[in-house]
């Protein structure tokens, strides 16, 4: 279920979004997945330490229950509108008219939005079978949204996260107490590094904040790396701004980028990628920091940072700015990309400038 929400949830920020506010809708559902992580930590704080698994369990189980029968009440009662896009589909033309009137205000912006959205849905862009995904066209797209995922999952991120307080633990220096007060202390700098995202994500562009973001976390795994032959002491305020760097960067980042660059069927594939390395890396965490110590879980993260920070500078481009379908063709080859633009630009009297501006 959850990897579901994830697939769609940047498909329909996509959709709901306008190309100006791109990437502000990103970074306020990557806010409250943090939220979550911080409520996790504050409730974890809540438990006393010597309770009976059985009863941990329902405190498990039964916290998500409440969630998920607001969100449940939240669809049926409040998000009762369908996308542009799928109203087209079902040929409600008028009830389309008026869920592009909800994002946007201007009527000739509305106009030229439904244009739009009836050129994509008659196949002048169209939907990609996954076959085609591997063709000329998406294939280099793909193979960065694969990559970029990869990237975010195997930094260190989630294992810290997941993990917090058997690190903290393992450092020698605190109680457990002290270690779940100190994972709590991380979702609050996760917290803090999507809020400057949303800040300043429009201002920057998603490249900048990657590579300041790899370049961070990369000074911070060698400093631990190197650090913990002599002290711990400064363990809890290193990870602390490592979660923040990953935050401000690849974690709400990698959700909107592939969206931009890929068509849905792509998107899933990305997601996919996502989930199987996430499900690889936390099952196998523990056993790799057991194996190589906390120092070389922090040179192993060093050199999948330098990876990033190299694929992020000469690989991933900028979408700062650009039209959703230059972001389409932004990993083809310039004589394809003005093919297809011209293409996609002579299929309607309406074009992308008119649709923007």
């Amino acid at each position: 279920c959850d990897g579901c929400v994830t697939f769609l949830m940047p498909l329909q920020i996509k959709v709901l979004e306008p190309y100006e506010e791109n990437g502000f809708l990103g970074a306020f559902y990557a806010f409250f997945s943090r939220v979550g992580y911080a409520v996790g930590y504050l409730v974890g704080l809540g438990i006393p330490i010597d309770l009976h698994p059985t009863y941990y369990w329902y405190f498990i189980f039964g916290l998500p229950l409440i969630t998920a029968v607001i969100q449940l009440l939240m669809i049926f009662f409040i998000y009762t509108h369908d996308t542009p896009k799928s109203l087209m589909i079902k040929h409600s033309i008028e009830e389309c008219k008026q869920s592009l009137s909800r994002i946007y205000s201007s009527p000739e912006r509305v106009s030229a939005e439904f244009e739009s959205t009836r050129k994509i849905v008659n196949r002048i862009e169209g939907e990609v079978a996954y076959r085609k995904l591997f063709s000329g066209r998406y294939r280099c797209a793909l193979l960065v949204g694969c990559l970029i995922h990869a990237c975010y999952v195997l930094n260190g991120y989630f294992g810290l996260v997941y993990f917090s307080t058997k690190i903290f633990m393992m450092s020698g220096n605190l109680t457990v107490r002290g270690a779940v007060l100190s994972s709590a202390f991380l979702g609050v700098f996760d917290l803090v590094g999507i809020v400057v995202y949303a800040c300043l994500n429009d201002r920057f562009g998603k490249k900048t904040f990657l590579i300041v973001g790899a370049v961070g976390m990369l000074v911070i795994n060698i400093t631990i790396a190197i650090s913990l032959h002599w002290t711990n002491a400064l363990l809890i305020y290193l990870l602390c701004l490592y979660v923040l760097l990953s935050s401000v960067s690849f974690g709400p980042t990698v959700w909107t980028y592939c969206s931009e660059i890929l068509p849905s069927t792509g998107v899933s594939v990305t997601t996919g990628t996502y989930w199987v390395l996430h499900a690889l890396y936390s099952f196998s965490f523990l056993y790799i920091v057991q194996a190589v110590e906390l120092t070389g879980f922090f040179i192993i993260n060093s050199g999948i940072c330098l990876f990033a920070l190299l694929f992020v500078l000469f690989v991933v481009k900028e979408t700062k700015g650009n039209r959703d379908i230059e972001n389409k063709v932004l990993f083809v080859s310039e004589e394809r990309k003005l093919k297809i633009m011209n293409k996609f630009e002579r299929k309607s009297s309406v074009t992308y400038s008119q649709i923007l501006f």
